[in-house]
């Protein structure tokens, strides 16, 4: 019964990750923007909702550990296992904007939470400084966004509400 229940949630994640694909390169389309920055927004927010639910409900409940660890292992799994089993199927080649700017941006946040947990905690003010530097970086993204607009492909766009209904399900 745990096995079926296993593979009945592999399914229903995998076929929800293709909805919330859809729905978002739909909404990039839509907005005439880089799939790049719907990837970093919208779908990078999205996928890491679970995360932050696991490491917000295990800060409540005094498992600070959990919630640091989780952080980290998320970070250090997303870079070795996803981007390297991604490129061994398929080579891919990197936009300059992501090396240049968003590459960077990861680094520097590393190494600030690195920075930031050598006293062996993380407090508030360091917590309020990682939420503006998100919305500076989602600003950021709009701005480039917004001067970076992308001529109309010719692929099925769905509705703006087939889209948000694709999104929400898939999260």
């Amino acid at each position: 019964m745990v096995f079926l229940l296993l593979v009945l949630g592999m399914v229903l994640l995998m076929k929800g990750a293709d909805l919330f694909v859809d729905g978002s390169a739909s909404v990039a389309r839509k907005l005439k923007v880089p799939s790049v920055i719907i990837g970093l927004t919208i779908v990078a927010l999205g996928t890491s909702l679970p995360e932050a639910s696991v490491s917000i409900t295990a800060g409540l409940m005094g498992s600070n550990e959990i919630a640091i660890s989780n952080i980290v292992g998320s970070n250090i799994f997303n870079t070795l296992v996803v981007v390297g089993t991604s490129a061994v199927i398929t080579p891919f080649l990197m936009d300059k904007d992501i090396l240049n700017r968003d590459l960077k941006i990861n680094i520097l946040v590393s190494i600030l939470l690195s920075i930031f947990v050598l006293n062996g905690m993380l407090n508030r003010f360091e917590g309020i400084i990682f939420l503006v530097g998100l919305v500076l970086f989602i600003l950021n993204l709009i701005r480039s966004a917004k001067k970076n607009r992308v001529e109309d492909e010719e692929v099925e766009t769905l509705s703006g509400i087939k889209c948000l209904i694709y999104i929400v399900i898939g999260v």
